[in-house]
Formats: structure tokens, sequence, C-alpha cells
């Protein structure tokens, strides 16, 4: 299996990549975004690289930090372009895929550590996974360039785009702050935080240091009265 190794997710698109860049751009103030041309060092916000896949009419996207893409962002570029959009996420030990066609998923598995099964929608490579089968080696030959489209070190051929949250009017939901076990990059303080894959505690400097425990790990931790 040659899926990275961190969190990452990746969208390959069938839509040229100029068009996708525009309609990205269009839906940025529904997902609470805002364009940004140049960014700092320092940048609260995420970046997308937008490369060419096989043929001038399909792309792949991917994002740099996985927590801050809405789990709709796939649908949604979907809808407006008209197309098949593919989701490949890997955030270990979660490895999954969701298929959309214009808008609507048509097929999608979620699995732990690649073979135990957390969600099957339709798909045709369930009964394999369920067989033993590691659904990371299935993209792998189903989809070869899955793991390949995470890499954004083709140079002329990638662009970044990048957007920051749009400051929101109203006090956002009070954080809340693990206070026993640290971050384990910087030994901050942790704050629970939620994704598409359910929650996790993240380092209260993010995005300066992008430390993260799971729950469960936290939870662990907590128990042996660990603090770091």
């Amino acid at each position: 299996m040659s899926e990275p190794s961190g969190p990452h997710l990746a969208f390959r698109i069938a839509a040229p990549p100029v068009m996708t860049a525009g309609r990205l751009r269009q839906l940025a103030p529904k997902l609470g975004w805002r364009f940004v041309a140049k960014t700092p060092p320092l940048f609260d916000g995420v970046r997308f690289v937008l490369s060419a896949a096989d043929g001038p009419k399909s792309c792949w996207l991917v994002a740099d930090m996985f927590d801050a893409v809405p789990e709709t962002l796939g649908h949604l570029l979907s809808h407006e372009l008209g197309c098949e959009v593919m989701a490949f996420a890997s955030a270990p030990p979660v490895v999954a895929y969701e298929r959309v066609v214009r808008g609507a998923v048509v097929e999608k598995l979620v699995t732990r550590d690649g073979d135990s099964i957390i969600e099957d929608q339709d798909s045709p490579l369930a009964e394999r996974v369920r067989s033993g089968a590691d659904l990371g080696d299935l993209l792998d030959t189903g989809w070869p360039d899955w793991s390949a489209g995470f890499d954004t070190r083709a140079e002329g051929r990638s662009v970044v785009i990048a957007f920051s949250p749009v400051a929101r009017d109203t006090e956002g939901p009070e954080l809340e702050i693990e206070p026993i076990v640290t971050c384990p990059e910087c030994d901050a303080a942790l704050a629970r935080r939620q994704s598409s894959f359910g929650d996790f505690f993240g380092c209260i400097r993010f995005p300066e240091c992008r430390g993260r425990r799971t729950v469960k790990a936290v939870e662990a931790l907590r128990a042996e009265g660990i603090p770091t």
C-alpha cells in the first residue's frame, strides 16, 4: 500500500484544471472562505495544489490541511462542474474513497487499518475488503494514480490556490481544552476539534504547530495520568 503516512485528502476531478479553479473560487463564500492571492509564512487557512491528471480534461486537487476541508466539497464541485469527482482520504488508521457524480454519492467505502469496514455505500470493493484485501492496495490497482495525486512536486504543472476563513460576526463555540495530555510535538495544550472523520485533539498553537492526538489516545493517556 503506497498511500501517504499522514492525513491527506485529494480529489480527482473529471474537469479541466482552469474550470475547476474557477468553480472553487466561486464556491469559497459558501464555505466561509475568501481567496488569498499571496499567503504569509504563518497562514491560518487552507491551500490546495491543483495539477493536471492524465489528460487536459481532468485534474487533481490536493488539500494541505485535511481537517480544514468540509466533507461536502467534493459534492459541491461535482454538482457545479456537472462531472464525476473521486475523493481519496488517508488519515491513519482510516483509508477511504468516495465517488460522486453530479453532486450525488454513488459509492463510498471507509475503512480502519485498510481492512475493517466502517461505512459502505454500494462499493464494489467492500466484498474484497471483507475477504481480507487492503483498501489501499485495491485503490492502487483500480486507480493507480490515486497515491501519486498526493505528490505535488511536479514543477510547471501545478498551481497553489489559497483561502482564509472569513471573520465571523458572532463568537464560535467555546474550545474544550484538554487538562492533562499535551501536544506530542511542542508540549502545548490540546483543544478538541472536529473533522470529517470524527473528533480529535489538536495543538492550540495551530497553524504554527500541527501536533495532534486521537480521542482514543488522549483518553488512554488521561487514564494513566500521563501529561505528555
